[in-house]
């Protein structure tokens, strides 16, 4: 089973080229030396160089660092569940995200709070739940800043914020949702082998790998897909400087 099969869940608000990246990452050979027994590879301490210069104040490790009284937390890379690395990939996690925010509300070191993106996005997954945890705090003024790159699941995120600044170098938004399909069954011919799968329900399989994608099969898939994207737009635009009225004109990924 390739390792793209593993990290790959049901759909991705992210951008499509930093989707194709990441399934050629995990189907390439670990890099040489690199230990495949040892999946909890810790992530590099030091982080990209941030445009705020260098901080006054330390925030807790890994949590963020303050400047001019404002805690500044680096998302950076594609944004999964949890944090975590395999082998050479590291992505950032949700829950660290939130956990950043959660301490940085009781510091009261930290007037502010900053979330500077550097992120394609990441998995759709539990990104609604934290931008809906991220828009409901009130004690303190909360920013986002697109150092860069902030896309997709990452653009989620900064939205909720309602006041995304970014350089104009920056690309933001992608406002959508993706999901892959990837048919292996004439691989599984070539190898003589066939999967039957047996199911309790009739979408209990639907688009799996080892057959070609149904008529029907698609149409449920988009359902899902269009059901994600729908709350991804709505929320924008209950948060964002958007005509509500006209979706389409600016989240069409």
């Amino acid at each position: 089973m390739p390792l793209s099969d593993l990290f790959v869940p049901a759909a991705w608000a992210i951008m499509p080229g930093s989707l194709d990246s990441l399934l050629q990452m995990f189907s390439a050979a670990p890099p040489e030396g690199a230990d495949p027994a040892r999946p909890d590879t810790p992530a590099p301490a030091a982080r990209a160089a941030s445009p705020f210069a260098a901080p006054d104040a330390s925030g807790p490790a890994d949590a963020y660092f303050l400047r001019d009284g404002v805690a500044v937390i680096e998302i950076s890379g594609i944004i999964r569940r949890a944090s975590g690395s395999f082998l050479w990939f590291f992505w950032e996690g949700q829950d660290r995200i939130r956990a950043s925010i959660k301490t940085a509300m009781e510091d009261p070191a930290a007037r502010a709070i900053l979330l500077s993106f550097d992120s394609p996005g990441g998995v759709a997954a539990g990104v609604k739940e934290l931008a809906d945890y991220i828009a409901s705090l009130t004690a303190k003024p909360i920013y986002a800043y697109a150092d860069g790159l902030c896309a997709s699941a990452a653009y989620w995120l900064a939205s909720a914020t309602g006041r995304v600044y970014a350089p104009l170098t920056a690309t933001i938004g992608s406002i959508g949702v993706l999901h892959v399909h990837c048919d292996r069954s004439a691989a599984n011919t070539a190898a003589g082998v066939r999967y039957t799968y047996i199911t309790g329900g009739a979408w209990k399989a639907a688009g799996n790998p080892d057959a070609p994608l149904s008529g029907a099969d698609q149409a449920h898939l988009q359902t899902l897909v269009n059901t994600l994207h729908g709350l991804f737009r709505a929320d924008v635009a209950s948060r964002m400087p958007v005509d509500a009225l006209s979706p389409e004109s600016w989240g069409d990924g």
